[in-house]
C-alpha cells in the first residue's frame, strides 16, 4: 500500500451497473495491508475489502515468521477508517 505523507490512503469500489462507489479512508501506518475476498454462489455475489494489520496467512505462519500482531494484557490501540458512500451516476 502506498500513502501519503502522513500514511493516508484510500481504496474504492466501484459499481457502474448501480452507481453507486464505496471508498475507505484509512492510515497504512495503523493497517499497512488490504485483504480482498469474495464469495460467489448461486445467484450471489460478495466482495470484501478488509483493511489490515498482518497478511492472510494462518496465526501459526505469522506466528513462525514472527509478524503476528499481538496485544499484551492491558494493552490498546486505535484504528480510524472513514467509510465513503458516493453516487457516481451523475
Amino acid at each position: 500500500m502506498r500513502g501519503d505523507q502522513n500514511g493516508e490512503t484510500t481504496v474504492t469500489l466501484k459499481n457502474g451497473k448501480i452507481g453507486i462507489a464505496v471508498s475507505i479512508k484509512f492510515n497504512i501506518k495503523q493497517l499497512p495491508y488490504i485483504t480482498q475476498w469474495k464469495m460467489m454462489g448461486n445467484g450471489e455475489y460478495v466482495l470484501g475489502i478488509e483493511p489490515c494489520n498482518a497478511l492472510c496467512k494462518s496465526r501459526k505462519t505469522l506466528r513462525e515468521e514472527n509478524t503476528l500482531p499481538i496485544l499484551l494484557p492491558g494493552e490498546s490501540i486505535t484504528n480510524i477508517l472513514e467509510i465513503i458512500v458516493s453516487d457516481i451516476t451523475g
